[in-house]
């Protein structure tokens, strides 16, 4: 039988409670360091939010063009990150690099941002 303990924050758990972890139970929830639209879909769902909008539900950014999102919101939410990579997608205009580029790009941007 499998158990999970249900306490206080990671790093300081008390055993208080024990419960039977059943399938389909959520034990760890987690927010990725960086993700990407692939290219072949990135007119189908927004860059921040992943919610999938078809024909004209989504915007470009207007500096690359290359972004798609739901709307402000979601573009002012990505905008930390993205006003650094959008400089450098203007630069090699009209050309878009491959998604792995892109990838690791983002990994190096979001490092200097929490640097």
């Amino acid at each position: 039988m499998r158990e999970t303990i249900a306490g206080k924050a990671f790093g300081k758990m008390k055993a208080e409670t024990l419960k039977p972890v059943k399938r389909g139970d959520v034990l760890l929830t987690s927010q990725p360091f960086v993700y990407l639209v692939s290219g072949s879909l990135k007119s189908l769902y927004c860059d921040f939010c992943m919610a999938k909008k078809s024909g004209k539900g989504l915007r470009r950014c207007s500096g690359c063009r290359l972004e798609h999102y739901c709307g402000r919101e979601c573009q002012a939410a990505a905008w930390k990150i993205h006003r650094l990579e959008c400089q450098r997608l203007k630069r090699v205009a009209p050309r878009v690099p491959p998604d792995t580029a892109r990838l690791m790009a983002k990994v190096i941007l979001k490092l200097q941002v929490l640097l």
